[in-house]
């Protein structure tokens, strides 16, 4: 690795931001026609400055204002981190003003379903981990199988492990079917799972070949195509539209957990990991542990299911738990009853006993 890129990624705490922050790097390496990141440090000062403005006017066109700046701090970081001297005061003079951000709606239920009627086995696996547990479709790609755990008839998914972002989320009993489903066929195909092997793997002609992880870019492009097919319309809103393409798998998931009044608030924040937004020192003072989490995610089972045949199955048992529970407290209160009775059969024959013992004093006492 060249030091240049070293001293870039040292700098960066986050996995999920380093990941961002190397794309927007290597689109501006296109867009100037460099190949290697050192390559950029051997340009003057004054050319790398107008190669990052004509990069800035390019995106203007390109690009929503809200998105723009992003790609910048990625290549202040690297060239700061490279000493190189660049008037970044006079690059941010010229970022374009802010607008109201759009893409606010969610994906409905129905348009999940109908994209599910179109999508590989594979893609209908990535739909349901988004739908069912809200994640950001960047946290996908470097999952792996040992992230993934049977819980109940649920499974629970680790996502970004061993970083400061790290936290659980939960896979409906519906998505952890195909999750199998995917698994299982890989394994018929050849391949030997492991519990580092990749929970998205790259697309495959021989499943004994070495699997390797899924590219970010694969999983969104493969979004956007399957919403063509699907032939699912969106409502276009300046240079977005009214539902972002994955992010609409999270906005349905936050909503959902939302509407319903059932349910902790901080617990429902801390499914969406973004509990610090809401409720200040959160993610300080409150840590759940996995069970807590689950309990809540139960609560939401239902609306977060995707097939209607399905969804009635999980109501069904639902009612068929709680009338299980009743009938337990029915039968719970028949024994206390009985033992009540027991009780005051008990208390009056002790009742019996102590009079007669009473009385049999008081003919001694007589009797003296």
């Amino acid at each position: 690795m060249q030091r240049s890129t070293l001293r870039f990624e040292q700098a960066i705490k986050s996995e999920a931001t380093r990941k961002i922050y190397r794309l927007y790097l290597d689109q501006f390496k296109k867009f100037v026609k460099i190949k290697e990141d050192d390559g950029l440090l051997q340009l003057k000062d004054s050319a790398l400055q107008e190669m990052i403005e004509d990069h800035l006017f390019y995106l203007r066109k390109q690009l929503s204002p809200n998105s723009i700046a992003g790609h910048f701090y990625a290549l202040e970081l690297f060239l700061s981190m490279n000493d190189k001297t660049i008037n970044w005061k006079k690059i941010r003079k010229m970022f374009p003003a802010t607008v109201k951000r759009t893409g606010g709606m969610a994906w409905s239920t129905k348009d999940i379903q109908k994209m599910l009627e179109y999508a590989t086995l594979r893609l209908r696996v990535l739909i349901h981990v988004l739908a069912s547990t809200g994640c950001r479709i960047g946290a996908v790609p470097s999952l792996k199988i040992k992230h993934v755990k049977d819980l109940e008839n649920c499974k629970a998914i680790t996502f970004y492990e061993g970083d400061k972002e790290e936290y659980v989320g939960f896979l409906t009993p519906e998505a952890s079917k195909v999750l199998n489903e995917y698994l299982d066929k890989r394994k018929s195909d050849g391949e030997i799972l492991t519990s580092e092997s990749p929970l998205f793997r790259k697309r495959y002609h021989f499943g004994g070949a070495k699997a390797h992880h899924v590219q970010l870019n694969t999983l969104k492009t493969d979004i956007q195509n399957l919403v063509k097919r699907a032939n699912i319309q969106r409502e276009r809103q300046g240079m977005r539209y009214n539902i972002q393409m994955d992010h609409g798998f999270r906005k349905r998931f936050d909503t959902i957990l939302k509407n319903n009044k059932e349910g902790n608030l901080s617990l429902k924040e801390k499914l969406m990991s973004h509990s610090t937004r809401t409720i200040p020192l959160d993610s300080v003072y409150h840590s759940p542990d996995v069970m807590t989490l689950y309990e809540e995610f139960k609560l939401h089972i239902p609306n977060l299911t995707i097939n209607d045949s399905e969804r009635h199955k999980v109501e069904l048992a639902k009612k068929q738990e709680k009338i299980t529970e009743f009938e337990s407290k029915i039968h719970e209160n028949e024994k206390l009853k009985k033992d009540v009775e027991i009780l005051k059969l008990q208390v009056q024959t002790l009742d019996k006993i102590a009079t007669s013992y009473l009385k049999k004093a008081i003919n001694d006492s007589s009797n003296l």
